[in-house]
């Protein structure tokens, strides 16, 4: 548990012993969750620290805005499809699958794969 979250409860005025009971539960699920998000990036190996925030929807890149948030969520991991990015060279296909990765990751996929075509 991180030490600033142990000394705001000790500093923190009198309250049930449940209380801080539970405040030290959840942050220790936070974080286990943080170390296991961690862990299976580490595993995943993307090739760039993508994230579909981070995506840049203006300039000549043309995305499909709808179908990048339909694949934000966890829809396509749970039927168990497949994602095939295409387009020419420069587009930021390798960034977007990375980013497509990093999100199936957050949302608690345990693997991914990304084959780099070319």
């Amino acid at each position: 548990m991180p030490w600033n979250t142990r000394n705001s409860i000790r500093k923190s005025p009198p309250c049930p012993s449940w209380n801080r009971l539970g405040i030290l539960l959840d942050a220790e699920w936070s974080l286990r969750d943080q170390k296991r998000l961690q862990s299976r990036l580490r595993a995943a190996r993307l090739k760039q620290p993508a994230t579909l925030e981070d995506l840049g929807w203006q300039g000549s890149r043309r995305f499909d805005r709808s179908l990048l948030q339909s694949l934000a969520s966890d829809d396509w991991i749970r039927q168990h499809r497949n994602v095939l990015v295409l387009g020419p060279t420069g587009v930021g296909k390798t960034y977007i699958a990375c980013a497509l990765g990093h999100q199936a990751l957050c949302l608690g996929a345990s693997q991914y794969v990304l084959v780099p075509f070319g």
